[in-house]
């Protein structure tokens, strides 16, 4: 289907913008380097009207486009995981694009692809305790609110609502299917869909987005979010 087709060259357009962005960070994180370097010998010179210039002005300008593309980074992460889903809705026919049941694929009973090396996927907690789940992280655009949703301790529990959430993705990542590929020029991405049980009772879907470094064979967690299900348990 060739609609399918430029769903996926978009996603690759994504990434290559996401890959650009790498080498903006890279550039302002020289010049945040010289620009302290600067203000330091601005200092040894007694000039503190500039130092203070350069530490708390230019410096914190230089940190909020950090934050920015920090930001746009993610938001393009997402925006790839969201085109992987439109493909998948755009392989169901047209019966069945407006029901709610399974849609078999064209192949009928085959199995679909697995991550592979799932046992050895590397998952780093931050993504979780710093990121998703932190409500002061403005960068998240509000994941946390998904975790709490299904009751987890976002306070001082946010550690043990990480490792509880881990813990259900790695005893589900070996049987879960994948969706699609993207290739990237630092590997092949795949996402996951897994279900999260929370301490309220209250279920939801764990997206993930896996990358295989070119050096690597192990899958890498690059992002997620939690799409929460209905009180019925409606997806």
């Amino acid at each position: 289907m060739p609609e399918v087709t430029a769903l996926g060259d978009l996603q690759a357009s994504a990434l290559a913008v996401r890959d650009q962005l790498e080498a903006v960070e890279r550039a302002v994180a020289e010049l945040d380097f010289d620009t302290a370097d600067l203000a330091t010998r601005f200092a040894a010179l007694g000039n503190e009207r500039v130092t203070q210039r350069l530490d708390q002005e230019a410096r914190l300008r230089l940190a909020s486009i950090r934050e920015q593309v920090a930001a746009a980074r993610v938001a393009l992460d997402e925006y790839v995981a969201a085109c992987e889903q439109a493909k998948g809705a755009g392989r169901a026919t047209p019966a069945t694009a407006g029901s709610s049941a399974p849609v078999a694929s064209a192949a009928g009973s085959a199995e679909q692809p697995r991550l592979r090396n799932a046992q050895r996927a590397s998952v780093d907690g931050r993504k979780f305790t710093a990121y998703s789940m932190d409500p002061a992280n403005a960068n998240n655009d509000g994941k946390w609110i998904a975790w709490e949703e299904l009751g987890y301790d976002l306070g001082q529990g946010r550690q043990v609502a990480a490792d509880d959430v881990q813990r259900q993705l790695r005893a589900q990542l070996p049987d879960a299917a994948v969706s699609g590929v993207v290739e990237t020029r630092h590997g092949p991405r795949h996402s996951t869909r897994t279900t999260v049980v929370g301490p309220n009772g209250r279920t939801g879907t764990l997206v993930s987005v896996w990358q295989y470094d070119h050096d690597s064979d192990e899958p890498r967690m690059i992002t997620h979010w939690l799409e929460v299900h209905t009180e019925k348990g409606e997806r």
